[in-house]
């Protein structure tokens, strides 16, 4: 059975916190390796390449977020493998039909799309981005499908095995990059084709590990249940809803970019995001292991616990807001230390990216909340509304400022929605549970 105690979720932190360091290192240590292979045009575009297939991660229609709410809830009311196993078997099902149907209808559509012209991408610098796209998204789909391994550690409360897989992965790619060093060829496929096989190799093993320590819940085609299965994806679908909508706010940045200031200028934009993302991931891992124990605790009626748990990850916030301020200070030297050329920042950047850091990481805190309780109906509203206005705002604040600092401007307002919107409604939510004494949470409201 999951350990959801307090003990626990500060171990699978301190795990989690050591296997994102090494992480973020390693993934540090790749963006310098690629770009040298790559140079800065080709980079712009595989870092836009990257954006647009991470689509990828969402069109399992929420399955993954609602197997580990469902797989949370039912091992805290200890229900038998049999039912465990099955609902396991039916979030598989249903993702590898939805994931495949998606990738073979998206592959036909791409066909139809100028990517090159779509990204601003001349014909001197690379010709038939189209193929890098369409190769790399099909991997990942397939890569996808084995990644619900993840949901599964994160119910059972084993989330650091999730940043561990996060180690093993960066360091297959960067392995597999340092490997292609020698080859001249068509470089951007060839790093392409290293980044999706990398990826669904590790998927792959730490599928094969988690099974091998939980043999009952070995998925099987015979346990797939109807009534699992539309459970699973009933809640999955107003996961996706968000999902959708979230992506709509955090990778269209890059693609705006491109289109506005052609592919050279999503360096600097994405370099500068990727280096304060670094404490920010780095946050975000340490507090998610709150998601499912919250599940937990409001499967048991712990008002309690959850706002403990709310407490101890604005604590924690210490792990953003100290890294963010010293890199504001220090990034350009160390930017050119790392990269071993100066990029050309737009004016305000820097600063920028810092209030996002911060704006982001206080969402986190919420997000997880909400996600746990499953607070779909508030989450759907803010989500699709933040999506509705981020891409025109973006716009008009860039050609407005004339650099791509509008574009992250126009992201940081749209987030400052939801981060006034969702402790209003979680702490109301909270007290009208802890008033009626219930012990469904509100989950599902």
């Amino acid at each position: 059975m999951p350990d959801y105690s307090e003990s626990n979720l500060k171990r699978n932190g301190r795990l989690l916190a050591v296997y994102r360091v090494v992480s973020m290192l390693l993934s540090l240590a790749y963006v310098p390796v690629v770009l040298g292979y790559l140079g800065t045009g080709l980079y712009g575009i595989w870092s836009t390449v990257l954006n647009i297939v991470s689509w990828v991660n969402y069109f399992d229609i929420g399955i993954g977020n609602g197997l580990r709410n469902k797989l949370s809830a039912a091992l805290a009311r200890k229900e038998s493998d049999s039912s465990i196993k099955s609902l396991i078997s039916s979030a598989y099902f249903m993702l590898a039909l939805v994931v495949l149907g998606v990738m073979i209808i998206s592959l036909v559509v791409f066909q139809f799309i100028d990517w090159d012209s779509l990204l601003g991408i001349s014909d001197d610098l690379y010709g038939g981005a189209g193929a890098v796209i369409e190769l790399s998204y099909a991997l990942m789909c397939i890569g996808f499908i084995f990644s619900i391994c993840k949901s599964l550690f994160f119910a059972v409360q084993q989330a650091h095995m999730v940043n561990l897989m996060g180690v093993v992965q960066q360091a297959a790619m960067l392995a597999s990059v340092l490997l292609l060093t020698g080859y001249s060829g068509d470089k951007l496929m060839a790093v392409a084709v290293a980044y999706g096989v990398s990826a669904l190799i590790v998927e792959l093993v730490f599928s094969v590990i988690f099974f091998m320590k939980n043999r009952g819940w070995t998925p099987s085609f015979s346990m797939v249940s109807k009534k699992d299965a539309l459970s699973v994806t009933g809640l999955g679908i107003q996961f996706f809803i968000v999902q959708i909508a979230s992506l709509v706010l955090s990778t269209t940045d890059n693609i705006i970019v491109s289109n506005i200031f052609g592919p050279a200028a999503v360096t600097p934009y994405s370099t500068a995001l990727k280096l304060f993302t670094v404490p920010v991931s780095l946050y975000v891992a340490v507090i998610s292991p709150y998601w499912s124990s919250v599940t937990a605790q409001c499967a048991t009626g712990d008002v309690t616990g959850v706002r403990r748990g709310i407490r101890r990850m604005q604590t924690l916030l210490w792990i953003v807001i100290v890294p963010c301020a010293i890199l504001t200070i220090v990034f350009e030297p160390l930017t050119t230390l790392w990269l071993g050329q100066r990029l050309d920042m737009p004016a305000g950047l820097v600063w920028l990216n810092l209030i996002y850091a911060i704006i982001y990481s206080w969402n986190a805190i919420y997000s997880q909340v909400s996600n746990g309780m499953s607070i779909m109906r508030m989450m759907i509203a803010v989500a699709v509304l933040q999506a509705i206005v981020n891409i025109p705002l973006s716009f008009i604040l860039a050609s407005t400022i004339g650099n791509s600092s509008g574009v992250l401007l126009g992201t940081v307002l749209t987030m400052l929605l939801s981060a006034v919107v969702y402790p209003i409604y979680i702490k109301k939510r909270l007290k009208s549970m802890a008033a009626a004494g219930r012990s469904d949470g509100g989950i599902g409201k």
